[in-house]
């Protein structure tokens, strides 16, 4: 880099090797704004991050029901809970586990209702989930978020015959 004197105003000015001028009371003002707005950026990558999170677990969670629903349909008489299962509940309890387990997601209830008078089968899957940067979302949503968040899917299939 190459600096001299302008003779106009009496300020210097350094040229680059690429051939632009940068004035010497412009130098370190890139490094000032660059200061100012990184942790605004780092705010908004951690948010955009742990919100996609959010829905790769809500997908998971939303897969594992229509699992179960799949599994309800093929037996006699699913219903029940986890307060009251029956051996057909028990089925479908595995197959919905084999679907969050590998996912690492936590497994919160399951719920397994039906038939109804139109021969439907409703599966309601919840499970839990932690926001990692939990106080960002908090910060910038307005509190409405909590941690662990419950994250709920239905799924609904006819069975048929």
């Amino acid at each position: 880099m190459f600096a001299h004197l302008n003779a106009d105003n009496g300020s210097s000015e350094m040229h680059t090797p690429h051939g632009t001028c940068m004035r010497s009371d412009q130098r370190g003002s890139s490094l000032v704004e660059f200061a100012l707005i990184l942790p605004f950026l780092l705010v908004i990558t951690f948010a955009v991050v742990d919100l996609s999170h959010a829905l790769v677990v809500r997908s998971v969670v939303t897969s594992a029901a229509r699992e179960g629903a799949r599994r309800a349909i093929e037996l006699s008489v699913p219903t029940g809970n986890g307060a009251s299962p029956t051996a057909d509940y028990t089925e479908v309890y595995s197959r919905v586990t084999d679907v969050l387990t590998p996912a690492g997601v936590s497994f919160k209830s399951l719920d397994v209702s039906g038939p109804d008078a139109d021969h439907n089968l409703t599966v309601t899957v919840s499970a839990d989930f932690t926001w990692m940067y939990f106080g960002l979302l908090n910060f910038f949503g307005g509190g409405g978020f909590s941690n662990p968040q419950t994250l709920t899917a239905i799924a609904v299939m006819r069975k048929i015959g």
